[in-house]
């Protein structure tokens, strides 16, 4: 097979986040997920494949651990579940840093997934902020807000992704690789085009959901893209449609999201009167009833549904996710692995790929505390893939140019 192919294959796992929740339980890249398993198989079967196959061996020991937890997790049915998800969440990952490898642009075909996926989902997003009308996945059907005092409409956009935190989750994840287009130096007039409507598009929905974390998150890598490299045409264009989009947004809806956002603030949070502080306590509360092993997988509600004070019964924290339920081994290896992640960007020769990383690690602790739940969903096994992927570029470069060579 040729290199195209795989660049074909990075492409789809990126560009079918944009299904979210579409599926059910078998979504759209889980399902390509294991149809191309035994393609991946294959491919870390062969020389060059060790950096593979040293991630197989993590993922296994924490599969492990994960049916060893099986023994004292609080919600049995939820455990079988995820022991089917993991695996095929770990595949994904897997085929996007193995196929990269074989691919002949495997940093563009990811990206250029990414950028289709948010067009995709900003074409749903603009239909739903028109009409008021959401589709079947969405968990939250009426646009309304309570507030205490009184019920506001204020329309918001979930697109397949069940609920608005998620789709601005998702949004965050795709910015650095947007951003990465943009940066190019020579790029085609439709490349350019799509890019800054894809990147407007992003922080335009941001803002119309009311997410705050949302809205720092893409401001921070907003100014890293500005600090980073020097001003062009292209930076003063795009500053200068963001700025007239933000003022046609903050002149027709600015009343109803100033009064969303300072409902939330008044209260401390989102959650009907608890504050994500509170949220973060009742977790760490729970987590050391555990003995520091974690309260085993799928336990995370159960567990803190039982032991914590509150009504919720998600940590709203991708940290403390894994932490609650999988122990503080896990929990530091993960830490590590970002902060090997981290120290090898910077690393990184290319300016671009440099700086898209730095993007995504630097922001991953604003965008980490978005969404209630993180661990099983699809997308981010695909951003830890791609940052994977542009922080070992080169080395992936070479395995690529030695297959050429021997073929």
């Amino acid at each position: 097979m040729g290199s195209f192919f795989y660049d074909i294959l990075l492409f789809l796992l990126t560009a079918c986040t944009c299904f979210g929740e579409f599926g059910g339980a078998l979504q759209i890249d889980r399902a390509l997920a294991i149809l191309f398993l035994p393609l991946l198989f294959l491919v870390i079967r062969e020389k060059g494949c060790g950096y593979v196959r040293n991630i197989v061996v993590i993922f296994s020991l924490f599969y492990l651990f994960c049916i060893v937890s099986v023994a004292w997790t609080p919600d049995l049915t939820e455990a079988v579940k995820e022991l089917f998800y993991y695996p095929v969440h770990f595949a994904l990952f897997l085929e996007i840093i193995a196929f990269a490898r074989y691919a002949r642009n495997p940093q563009k075909s990811i990206v250029s997934g990414w950028l289709v996926a948010v067009l995709l989902c900003s074409v749903v997003a603009a239909w739903e902020m028109m009409t008021g009308n959401h589709l079947s996945v969405a968990k939250e059907q009426a646009d309304e807000y309570n507030t205490g005092a009184a019920v506001l409409e204020h329309f918001t956009a979930s697109v397949t992704f069940g609920n608005y935190n998620s789709f601005v989750t998702f949004l965050c994840y795709s910015m650095p690789w947007l951003f990465w287009i943009l940066m190019k130096k020579e790029k085609s007039f439709w490349s350019m085009s799509m890019t800054v409507v894809a990147i407007v598009s992003a922080f335009l929905f941001t803002l119309l959901n009311a997410s705050r974390g949302g809205l720092i998150s893409q401001l921070v890598m907003f100014f890293i893209v500005l600090v980073s490299s020097p001003m062009t045409k292209l930076k003063y264009l795009l500053c200068a449609i963001s700025l007239l989009l933000v003022g046609y947004v903050l002149i027709t809806y600015g009343e109803i999201l100033t009064a969303v956002m300072e409902a939330r603030l008044a209260d401390g949070g989102m959650f009907d009167g608890e504050s994500r502080y509170t949220i973060w306590a009742n977790a760490l509360n729970t987590f050391w009833r555990s003995w520091g092993l974690g309260v085993g997988i799928g336990g995370m509600n159960e567990a803190m549904g039982q032991w914590a004070d509150g009504e919720i019964t998600v940590t709203h924290n991708i940290f403390l996710e894994l932490l609650l339920q999988y122990g503080l081994v896990f929990f530091f290896v993960f830490v590590l692995a970002i902060c090997k992640l981290f120290r090898s960007s910077l690393l990184v020769s290319d300016k671009r790929s440099k700086v898209a990383v730095l993007m995504a690690l630097l922001c991953m602790p604003i965008y980490g505390i978005i969404d209630s739940t993180y661990l099983l969903k699809p997308q981010l096994y695909v951003l830890f893939a791609t940052i994977y992927v542009f922080v070992n570029s080169e080395q992936i470069k070479c395995h690529h140019q030695v297959l050429l060579k021997t073929s």
